[in-house]
This record gives structure tokens, C-alpha cells and sequence, in this order.
């Protein structure tokens, strides 16, 4: 199996996807049109997942692909809540669990204690917007996710920056070791689709000036623009080893 060929065959099909639901977010207001854009960035978390399925099945001893394929396989579910449907608690869940993986992946193993403490601090989040929206239960919940959310993706770049990188390139067991830097890459663009998430959902927040408005109506093109390349780096971030080498 040639290495380099695969990885250049997984960019450029990529890059068409992306160049082709960038094209079309621009360009077209049409639901037919939004629609096709919503299955081709689906269909870019696939290929991603492809991808990592086909390193797995060739290196079966890559314990990090396994963990991969199964925090892509949640990625993709929890894009098909959030792009088809209105679900997006269900898509929340999904992606809090994403970043709960991340953690596993970053500390390569898992610790029941970090498990316990990131619980107890959902829990707490939750307890917060209960009493702060007492009658309002789905819109507490979908606040507490969020806030979670992003509480655990902040410890994760943190934590992963803060790694030593001999940590991330030598291991006793050398099949578990990601490439830290595109690691990072892929976490840091991942952060900025969120950003742009975050300002599109809260639009009363950025109508002060037409600078504000202007952010705002950039935030919908930027999320995909920041998170294709994210999952593509976090992809392309689990080592292979071909042939023995």
C-alpha cells in the first residue's frame, strides 16, 4: 500500500467536497441547493471515516485508528442531527462524547477519577441552568450540554498543548502514538468552527454595529470553513505504519 498516494487521494476528493459546499454556501439561498450542501459536508465526515476505517483494517494493531474510527463514527452521527434534523441535543450529546474520547486519546488510557470529575462537573452545569431557567427544562439541558462542551474542549487543547512531545512521539507502545502537532491543528481549527457556531446562535449579541453584523453573517460560511480542515488534520493526525515501517 502506498502511503503518500492514499493520503493525496483523500485530499484532493477533500478538497473537492469542500470546494463544492463552499461554492454553493455562497453562492445560493435556494433549500434545494442547502440541501446537496448538507449532504456533501456529511459526505466529507464520511470520507474522513473511510479513511481511518481503511488505516484500521490494514494495521489492525493501531489502537489509536480503533479510537479514531469510533470518534469520527460519533462525529458524523451527531453532524447528521445538527445539518438534517432539529434534534440538537441529541447532536450535543454526541459531540460532548467526541471530546470525552479526545481526553481518552490524550491521555492514552482511560482514568475512571478524570471520568468522575468531568461528570460531577456536568452535573453542576446542569444544576446552574436549572435554577437559573427553572421552567424551561429542554432549553437548561441544551445550555448545560454547551457549556460542558466547551469547558472539556478547552481542557483538551490545554492539556494537549501542554503534553511534553516526547510523550507524543515515543511510547512503549509505538501503535498508540498520534502526531501531536496535527493534533493540535485539528483541535485549535475545530475551536474556531465552535467560535463561528456560537456567533451564529446568539445573533442579538452582534447587532450593536454593521462590524458586529458583519461577523455575524461570516460566522455561517466560517464554521464549515474551519471545521472540514479540523476533522481532515485530526484524520490525518493518527500515524500509520505500512509495510512494517
Amino acid at each position: 500500500m502506498n502511503h503518500n498516494r492514499d493520503i493525496k487521494r483523500f485530499l484532493i476528493l477533500e478538497g473537492i467536497i469542500y470546494i463544492g459546499f463552499t461554492t454553493i454556501d455562497v453562492a445560493s439561498n435556494n433549500p434545494n441547493w442547502i440541501q446537496i450542501s448538507a449532504l456533501l459536508k456529511l459526505m466529507s465526515i464520511g470520507l474522513c471515516l473511510a479513511f481511518l476505517g481503511q488505516n484500521t483494517i490494514t494495521n489492525k494493531a493501531n489502537h489509536d485508528s480503533r479510537l479514531m474510527v469510533l470518534i469520527m463514527s460519533l462525529t458524523l452521527a451527531s453532524d447528521v442531527f445538527l445539518l438534517l434534523t432539529r434534534q440538537f441535543v441529541y447532536g450535543l450529546v454526541l459531540f460532548v462524547l467526541v471530546q470525552l474520547l479526545y481526553s481518552v486519546r490524550i491521555q492514552k488510557n482511560f482514568n475512571i477519577k478524570s471520568a468522575l470529575i468531568k461528570g460531577f462537573i456536568f452535573v453542576l452545569t446542569l444544576i446552574f441552568f436549572m435554577i437559573l431557567l427553572p421552567l424551561q427544562f429542554s432549553y437548561a439541558l441544551m445550555l448545560s450540554l454547551g457549556a460542558f462542551y466547551a469547558l472539556l474542549f478547552a481542557w483538551n487543547l490545554i492539556r494537549l498543548t501542554l503534553v511534553p512531545i516526547k510523550h507524543s512521539e515515543k511510547s512503549v507502545d509505538s501503535n498508540s502514538v498520534y502526531d501531536r502537532r496535527l493534533f493540535i491543528i485539528g483541535l485549535v481549527l475545530y475551536a474556531l468552527c465552535d467560535l463561528n457556531v456560537a456567533i451564529y446562535n446568539f445573533p442579538s449579541y452582534f447587532e450593536s454595529n454593521m462590524l458586529m453584523t458583519r461577523i455575524y453573517e461570516a460566522s455561517a460560511l466560517a464554521m464549515w470553513s474551519f471545521y472540514l480542515p479540523g476533522q481532515v488534520a485530526l484524520t490525518l493526525s493518527v500515524r500509520r505504519k505500512v509495510d512494517g515501517k
